[in-house]
Order: C-alpha cells, then structure tokens, then sequence
C-alpha cells in the first residue's frame, strides 16, 4: 500500500526532489501539508527514504511534553531535517506557541540546513492567519485529491484480474423505463374513492437506453462513486471500499456513503475541530487547551455517541469517516 500510496503524488515528489537539489541556489525549506489520513507521512518517509544518508527524520509526538525539541535540533549532525507532524508544537491558547516559535526560531538561523516538515492542513491554515508560518517554507506543497484512477489502482493492488466482480446493481429490463403510478379518483354520489392505475414513461432514460453512445461500466460508476463519496481521501476511499464489498463483489447501488445529519452545538463543534486539526491529542493537553472554558467531558460523550470520534489510551482521534462533516461544520460556524 504505501508503494501506491506514493505513486498518486509523482509530481509532489518531484518538486521535492528537485527543491532539495536546488539547496545553495535557493532557499528550499520545504512545508507539505493536507487534510488528515491523505498519506503525508507516508509521503515524507518515502522522500526521507531517498535521502537518508545526508538525512535525519524526526517525528512529533502527541505527547504532553514536547519541550525537548530545541535541544535535540542542536544535536543533529544531518544537514537535511524531515520533521512529521509539526502542527503539534503548538496548543490554541495564549501561550501555547513557545515550542513552534522554537522550530521556526532554529529554522531561520540554520541557514547551512534543509527542512522537510509536515502539518495538518487546517492547523497550518490556522497558524498562517496569526503566524504567518510560510514565510519560513519558500516551498510549500499540498497533498492533492487522489483521482479516480489512482483510487482504482490502490484499492485494487492487492487482487488478481477477475478477483473483484463489479455490478450496477440495477434491475434490468423495462421495469426502470415503465412504472405504474395511481391517481385516486373521488366518486362523490357513491361516497367513494377508487385507485386507476395509469402508465408513466421516463423517456430519458428510454433515450438513454435506445442511444448509441458508450455507456460507463459498472466498476467505473463505483470507482467514480467512491471518490466523490471521499472527497478523494484516499484512506476514507480504502473504509468505503471495505464497507462496501460484498465476498468478492462491488454492487454500484450499494456503495458506502458516509453520512452525517447531526448538528452539533457551538462548544462541542469547536472540540471537536480541534481533534480534527491535531490530527490525534491526548485528552490532558485538551483539557489544558480548553481549561474550565468548556465542559470536555461532555462534548468528548457526544462525540463519542455519534460516532465522530475515537478515543483509545486516553488519545482523542477523529473519524475518518466523520473528517468531511466537521470540517464543513466548523466552515460554516467560521471556525475555519
């Protein structure tokens, strides 16, 4: 999977590439960003992988204390520095950005130094608004969409041709072009009403069905499908695609479609993009986040009960399924 992974973002890693290459030219401090579970620690291993000899890797933990960071920079040799998950050297609240202003601080008197990091994008949305953080990464890339083809090439990696049956799902025959509908008729001196069914054509489809024109087969509808049912996420494409096979076989009409129709009040929206900025949190520093501002005991019950969240040794994490709706929520609340 991460071989396929990566194949998806051959442009992305050759700007990269060629960034680094270009190191004494000009800057090449590099920020690569996107919405959780779209594979950019997957992504930053594979470019670290290339360079690993002249490379050190470093990886954020979400743990509560990340104070150790500066002094571990100074004693890196490596002239080449891939830092993962930086987002979370920062907590959103009045001094909770010592530790970035740290790496940003390293960053800008390391000249000799080249830096590979990586944020969630909406963290890094964020910090851009009140930091100004891209000033520091003249390069900056984001992760795009996965298309639909390089969603079929992942998905179907792992099986043979012939392995996976794809079917519309549709009845066939003239059943979808002719239907029966009733039209109740009201006879007022027998005090009576009778039912007269009468024939109802949908000539477009009948046009469609009689037309020359190549129609899409059933496993490109369902590829289609799953990529605008996850946004081209390609993990969320990988929950939908699990959710949606049947033994050995895609059914179009029954494809996954992560839904969503809870509303949810302003505090616990606003818990609950934080877990989905963080990418992963533990519920102290939430709770030192938070403070006595909001009730998060609650708001971490609700999220829990409508399945928005996971919460697994104490680490909040957000669903993937749920990441599209909280994110269209906290739009539309202008928490973004």
């Amino acid at each position: 999977m991460p071989g396929d992974f990566v194949a998806g973002y051959t442009e992305e890693t050759e700007k990269v590439v060629d960034a680094i290459r270009k190191s004494g030219i000009e800057p090449v401090n590099i920020a690569i960003f996107s919405e959780p579970f779209a594979g950019k620690t997957t992504f930053l291993n594979h470019i670290y992988a290339r360079f690993r000899g002249r490379a050190a890797r470093i990886s954020i933990s979400h743990s509560d204390d990340i104070s150790y960071l500066k002094e571990h920079l100074k004693g890196i040799r490596e002239n080449i520095l891939f830092i993962d998950d930086c987002h979370l050297l920062y907590d959103r609240k009045v001094d909770g950005f010592e530790e970035l202003k740290d790496l940003l601080d390293f960053i800008g008197e390391s000249t000799e130094k080249i830096f590979i990091t990586s944020w969630n994008i909406f963290s890094w949305n964020y910090l851009n608004k009140t930091h100004h953080i891209e000033k520091h990464f003249p390069c900056r890339i984001e992760l795009p969409e996965f298309e639909v083809e390089q969603i079929r090439s992942v998905l179907l990696a792992p099986y043979i041709s012939g392995d996976i049956l794809f079917e519309s799902g549709e009845k066939n025959g003239i059943e979808h072009v002719l239907e029966f509908k009733s039209y109740t008729l009201n006879l007022k001196r027998m005090d009576k009403k009778i039912n007269i069914p009468y024939p109802n054509f949908h000539y477009n489809l009948l046009k469609e069905k009689l037309s020359f024109k190549k129609k899409a087969t059933p496993d490109e509808v369902a590829f289609t499908k799953i990529k605008e049912n996850s946004s081209g996420n390609i993990l969320l494409s990988k929950i939908i695609w699990e959710k949606s096979l049947q033994g050995s076989t895609i059914r179009v009409t029954d494809i996954y479609s992560p839904s969503y129709e809870v509303k949810l009040e302003y505090d616990t929206l606003f818990i609950g993009f934080l877990i989905l900025s963080m990418g992963n949190i533990s519920k102290k520093r939430l709770g030192s986040t938070i403070g006595d501002e909001i009730d998060i005991t609650r708001s971490l019950s609700l999220l829990l009960e409508h399945k928005i969240i996971r919460i697994k040794d104490g680490i909040c994490s957000i669903r993937p399924e749920a990441m599209h709706h909280i994110g269209s929520l906290a739009r539309n609340r202008r928490l973004l």
